[in-house]
């Protein structure tokens, strides 16, 4: 399996942020000397919200691993009766997640990488939203109010976050 590890080798908390393209995957704090596994494979769930009038309604939820693909919101009528859907579709680019609203009112997006934050984004009616997922992976991390540059790496790493003489502190790839 496929894991980005973060070891905290300083003597405080360390907020650490892991990113992949514009997906942040996870958001973590770890104490001194502690240790956290980001899982790096790419497992996603989606699921749209929109509104009909003054109902709320919520699609489906869908579940993928590629990483180009098309996510389409759409509304269908039958017998007076709605249905608000959420389909699964071909990518459109290599490394894109692409948002599609083709009901006539906004709709939100919720795209959660599997055991990640969940990160919503609104489309327009009729309206489409690319979404980069494309490496490197970024990671950065906040102690004592320092943040430290940030370091992009591969889905399969090592970091340390140590204590720096000059600017406080610093991601070591190990």
């Amino acid at each position: 399996m496929s894991a980005i590890t973060l070891v905290n080798r300083t003597d405080t908390l360390g907020d650490f942020r892991v990113s992949q393209g514009a997906i942040l995957v996870a958001r973590v704090g770890i104490a001194a000397g502690g240790t956290a596994t980001i899982p790096s494979a790419n497992r996603y769930s989606a699921q749209a919200l929109t509104t009909l009038g003054e109902f709320r309604l919520m699609s489906n939820t869908v579940e993928f691993d590629d990483t180009s693909v098309t996510l389409v919101a759409c509304m269908s009528e039958q017998n007076g009766y709605y249905r608000f859907d959420l389909v699964l579709a071909p990518g459109v680019a290599p490394n894109t997640i692409t948002l599609r609203n083709e009901w006539s009112s906004p709709v939100q997006f919720t795209l959660e990488r599997i055991g990640g934050p969940s990160q919503p984004q609104t489309v327009d009616a009729q309206g489409a939203l690319e979404i980069d997922i494309a490496p490197p992976w970024t990671v950065y991390a906040t102690v004592d109010a320092v943040t430290t540059p940030i370091v992009s790496l591969d889905s399969d790493a090592s970091l340390a976050l140590v204590g720096d003489d000059r600017n406080g502190y610093r991601l070591v790839v190990s």
